[in-house]
Parts: structure tokens; C-alpha cells; sequence
């Protein structure tokens, strides 16, 4: 039968903490987790914005964008069911913004921002992470072809960033592989 991981290791996440603050107030479930939606929104909104001022967008079409991509349609599909894998989702423009920044800047920090991002929206949903995480490699790929990266320093920065996201996400790599006959379903 399927297993119902996610439900269990998705507790511990960032929307955990929203959904387990509403029961230490004696709030209703529903109070803690429209909380935790509502900041998932707000972040990924914020994150937009983030991604698109550090390509150099300004103006009005930076909150328009923002916005749109916060209020996505996309969102009502899960919001009710599933809704932590709009984690990734809401992680994306945060970690297209650091792949930026890591291609612009040298060093560690912005890859190890990424890998945080990561951390904070990975361990739920393996296949989300990994479609999430198309995007820097595309990112990457298209400005080695369009000339304003070496590829020299994209590999690097693609090395750095593969390395502690693995650092970061071992711990439900790890986990997954470990047989969970508690949660499986009949």
C-alpha cells in the first residue's frame, strides 16, 4: 500500500509551527493553518519581488507580478488538500534570486542562502523539490549560453549549491529510505 509520509514529516515543516501555535492558544485547526497559508503566500509573493529587483526590474510591474504570482490559480488546486506542497512553489523565486546573486557574487553565502531556502521548503515532497529546482538549472544554463556567465564559474557555483543542498537535505534523503511500516496504509 501507499505510505503517508508526507503527513508525517510535513508537521515539522514551516507550517507546522503555524498550525501547532494555534492549538497552544486553543485556536481551532483551521485558524493555525490559514496562518500558515497566508505566510506561505505572503512569501512567495515577497520572493518574486526579491527575484525581480535583483534582475533589475522597478516599478509598478514588480508589485503587479508579485501579486499575480502570490494569487496564482495555481494555488486553489492545493490549497486545501495538500497544501504543503506549495512549499516549493513559494520557495522558487527565493532560490531563483540566490542562483542570481551566487552567479553575480563569489563565495559561499549565497549558496548556503539557497540551501536554507531548501531545507525550509524540501522534506516534504521529493518529485516538488526537484521540478522546484529546474528552474535555477535553467537559469544557470541560459546565461552560460547567453554569454554574461563563464561556464567555469556556473559550474562552480552549480557545485557549491548541489553540495549543501545535499548537506542540508540528507536527513529525509536518509529517512525516506528507511521502511515506515507505522505509516503505511492498509
Amino acid at each position: 500500500g501507499g505510505g503517508v509520509r508526507q503527513r508525517y514529516r510535513g508537521g515539522r515543516g514551516p507550517r507546522g509551527g503555524c498550525v501547532a501555535s494555534g492549538q497552544r492558544r486553543a485556536l481551532c485547526g483551521g485558524v493555525g493553518q490559514r496562518r500558515g497559508l497566508g505566510s506561505m503566500l505572503l512569501a512567495a509573493g515577497l520572493g518574486l519581488r526579491w527575484c525581480l529587483r535583483t534582475i533589475g526590474w522597478r516599478g509598478a510591474p514588480v508589485l503587479v507580478a508579485s501579486l499575480a504570482y502570490m494569487l496564482s490559480p495555481y494555488v486553489l488546486d492545493y490549497i486545501a488538500r495538500i497544501s504543503v506542497i506549495l512549499l516549493p512553489w513559494a520557495g522558487l523565486p527565493w532560490m531563483l534570486a540566490l542562483t542570481v546573486r551566487a552567479l553575480r557574487t563569489p563565495g559561499w553565502r549565497h549558496p548556503a542562502l539557497f540551501a536554507l531556502v531548501t531545507l525550509t521548503v524540501g522534506g516534504v515532497n521529493a518529485t516538488s523539490v526537484l521540478l522546484v529546482g529546474l528552474g535555477p538549472v535553467l537559469w544557470i544554463a541560459w546565461s552560460v549560453a547567453e554569454g554574461t556567465v563563464a561556464w567555469r564559474r556556473a559550474l562552480g557555483v552549480a557545485g557549491r549549491i548541489g553540495v549543501l543542498v545535499f548537506a542540508t537535505s540528507a536527513w529525509w534523503i536518509v529517512r525516506s529510505e528507511e521502511p515506515t511500516s507505522e505509516l503505511q496504509s492498509p
